[in-house]
């Protein structure tokens, strides 16, 4: 009988020392998906600065071929 008691206690603290490392595992996980996140957020405002930009630009060549086509009708 105690011996059953031995191996409760033991595969108890077998299970409270398991619970812990998949505790600290989340937690890890937890810090990754932040730094995740936080370089998407980065990432995204890089995109929208580049299409502002590809928009700018855009507009530049637009204005560009209009010049171009009025001196050559001159």
């Amino acid at each position: 009988m105690i011996d059953s008691e031995i191996f409760s206690i033991i595969t108890l603290i077998i299970m409270l020392i398991g619970l812990g490392y998949v505790y600290l595992t989340l937690q890890d996980c937890g810090v990754i998906l932040d730094r995740i996140k936080e370089n998407c957020k980065s990432m995204m405002k890089v995109c929208d600065n580049a299409t502002s930009d590809l928009g700018e630009l855009d507009e530049i060549q637009k204005d560009l071929k209009r010049r171009n086509k009025k001196t050559k009708v001159k």
